[in-house]
């Protein structure tokens, strides 16, 4: 086993340290390489007891405006109706407050002509599948 010179010319190994904290091996080990402090080498474990149970907060980005108005990503989502990350797809490209906000135009597709279209391509193939040809064949 390997022996660690401390700071205060005392001589230990991993297994000394980690039977003293009351940590694995590799943790004496990391310490060990580390520190040569015994301050550092003995501090004591740290568990999930001794964490904080706070959740960490998300940090949001502010993106400013020519207009001087600092918003995010969330504030033009629920102003422009559009989802976040098309939200922060317009706030990277522009920076203008009149194309940011643009409300989102919804889309008005014949959907009973595009089934239509969809039905006329299908054929029923001799392993008992429905198939759709495609538009260039």
């Amino acid at each position: 086993m390997k022996k660690y010179r401390l700071t205060d010319g005392s001589y230990v190994t991993a297994k000394e340290v980690a039977n003293k904290i009351g940590c694995s091996d590799a943790l004496a080990r990391s310490r060990l390489s580390r520190y040569i402090d015994p301050k550092n080498v003995f501090m004591p474990k740290n568990t999930k007891s001794n964490k904080a149970s706070e959740p960490k907060k998300k940090k949001l980005k502010y993106y400013l405006l020519n207009n001087g108005e600092s918003v995010t990503a969330i504030d033009v989502a629920d102003k422009a109706n559009i989802s976040i990350t098309q939200a922060r797809k317009r706030l990277n490209k522009h920076k203008d407050p009149d194309i940011v906000f643009l409300k989102q135009e919804a889309k008005t597709e014949d959907n009973s002509l595009k089934m239509r279209n969809i039905k006329t391509r299908m054929f029923y193939d001799p392993q008992g599948h429905w198939k759709l040809l495609n538009a260039n064949t």
